[in-house]
């Protein structure tokens, strides 16, 4: 755990351990503690761009990058508050990335939210894919999916619309920002599961290798004058 000292067993649930390069320092101590910082791979966008089925399928791949694959609406509803919910996630997966396998996160949020959020420190670079489709086909899987999916209420389909059309809109100046919220876009319109995976295959196998070095690092051991333990 990321909120505990395992020097004096202090407990900050609040996250209360200030990071200073590869590790955390207990506030009460100074005890540094060594964590593996990866990356983490955020896919997004509305209800309906295909972020659930380009998640099943992916998991079917034999040829998918060696990443932990994981669909954050299994905890949809656990948190009141978006902030919450984001911040929870991004604890999960940091645990998850010390096995060594980062993350791919399949999420309905927006980058901001990531960014925002108390645990982002947990992670060297967040890349994000944004996946979008046209207004036409986005209102037709909505409106066409089963009535206990609850997604084919004009005002929720008005929702999702809005948010489809800010990304296509963000998507041609955003490539040339370098803020940590910039996002890459994956258009789903007119094609295949398989071409999509593919796709997206290229985009993770593309990112993987730029934060090869971030995710194979081998971390300095700390002074022993701050009481390090040896735990990776």
């Amino acid at each position: 755990m990321f909120d505990s000292c395992t020097a004096c067993g202090t407990f900050a649930p609040d996250m209360n351990f200030k990071r200073n390069g590869d590790a955390f320092v207990c506030h009460k101590c100074g005890h540094r503690k060594v964590i593996l910082l990866s990356d983490l791979f955020v896919i997004f966008g509305p209800s309906g761009s295909g972020k659930t089925s380009l998640w099943n399928h992916i998991l079917l791949r034999p040829d998918k990058p060696d990443v932990v694959y994981l669909n954050s609406d299994i905890l949809r509803g656990l948190h009141e508050q978006m902030s919450d919910y984001v911040n929870y996630w991004m604890y999960i997966c940091a645990n998850i990335a010390q096995s060594g396998r980062p993350v791919a996160l399949f999420s309905g949020t927006e980058p901001s939210e990531f960014e925002q959020a108390g645990s982002r420190d947990l992670f060297n670079q967040v890349h994000y894919l944004a996946l979008n489709c046209s207004e036409s086909e986005l209102e037709r899987r909505l409106t066409s999916r089963p009535p206990s999916r609850e997604s084919s209420q004009p005002p929720y389909i008005a929702e999702m619309l809005k948010w489809n059309k800010s990304i296509r809109a963000r998507a041609g100046s955003n490539r040339a920002l370098e803020s940590r919220e910039s996002f890459r876009t994956l258009e789903t319109t007119g094609k295949s599961l398989d071409e999509t995976c593919l796709e997206f295959i290229q985009w993770l196998n593309q990112r993987l290798a730029l934060s090869e070095r971030a995710e194979r690092m081998t971390f300095h051991r700390p002074s022993t004058t701050h009481g390090a333990d040896s735990e990776r």
